[in-house]
């Protein structure tokens, strides 16, 4: 499905009939009010049940990170010491970090990405991606 707005594009496609997870795209190139919001972003979406309103946040560390001499910065902790050590979580749900972290298989599967490409991101309702009608009702975690 593809849909068109003045300034907007988007668009999603289930990976299956059961629509499992969906890859979507999305830009917006409305004008300078968008600046600092997520214009433009693509990636592969599952519907997940979480609250709807939890957004979390998770990137490779980079060297800004590691070297946070002030440690200014408060992040949120999977519990899985290694993980913590690569990534850093940003996110207004500390639970639903938890939860997320309880699956390994998870984690190894974010990490891989991450190995693929520094600048890629994983988190759970990063975007709104409220065009795909099945994750208005869920959350969604996007990898």
């Amino acid at each position: 499905m593809h849909q068109v707005r003045y300034h907007q594009r988007s668009l999603y496609i289930p990976n299956n009939p059961d629509q499992t997870s969906y890859f979507i795209c999305y830009g917006d190139s409305g004008g300078p009010s968008n600046i600092g919001e997520n214009v433009l972003y693509s990636g592969i979406f599952i519907p997940v049940s979480f609250p709807g309103d939890s957004v979390i946040k998770i990137r490779k560390k980079d060297i800004l990170d590691k070297q946070n001499i002030f440690k200014k910065k408060k992040y949120l902790k999977s519990g899985f010491e290694n993980f913590d050590a690569k990534t850093t979580i940003r996110g207004n749900d500390s639970l639903s970090a938890q939860k997320i972290a309880k699956s390994r298989k998870v984690l190894e599967n974010i990490l891989k990405a991450f190995d693929l490409d520094d600048s890629l991101t994983a988190g759970l309702n990063p975007v709104n991606a409220n065009f795909v009608p099945r994750l208005t009702q869920v959350a969604n975690l996007e990898i």
